[in-house]
């Protein structure tokens, strides 16, 4: 399968906001992956050591695209889940150019990429139920 095209519109953040450096260890400068509005970065907690994950969403791009309100809902729509297998949103930071949004880290990335590197691209029932199983016990990457 050819490699897909990806074009992201959200500019990696040189500097993270002092509420979140307090906290968390930046590791390293290149994304865990982006999107066309956002880059996701890699943060250790500095007490615990537990990793996170820093989805950085750059505010200009979705200004001139009318879509602040877009953003906004899916905040409110993501603070609002609550499934295993669904990354929580722990905290949300705002400064002038960039929302951050701090998300549990799954290790084995997206759904969509376990997908794309299953044989033939497609999870088995059983590979399938463990990711769908509503399960409290059991969580994606964990």
């Amino acid at each position: 399968m050819p490699e897909q095209l990806r074009i992201s519109l959200t500019r990696n953040p040189e500097i993270l906001p002092d509420e979140v450096l307090e906290e968390y260890e930046p590791l390293g400068q290149e994304p865990l992956g982006e999107g066309a509005f956002a880059v996701v970065r890699l943060l250790r907690h500095r007490k615990s050591g537990e990793l996170f994950a820093l989805k950085c969403v750059e505010k200009y791009p979705l200004r001139i695209r009318n879509m602040i309100s877009q953003m906004q809902r899916e905040v409110r729509i993501h603070q609002a889940l609550s499934h295993p297998n669904i990354l929580q949103l722990l905290r949300v930071f705002d400064d002038q150019s960039y929302l951050f949004m701090l998300l549990e880290y799954c290790e084995k990335g997206p759904l969509r990429t376990v997908v794309a590197e299953a044989p033939s691209s497609r999870l088995n029932e059983l590979e399938a139920a463990f990711y769908f199983e509503r399960s409290e016990e059991r969580r994606v990457g964990k």
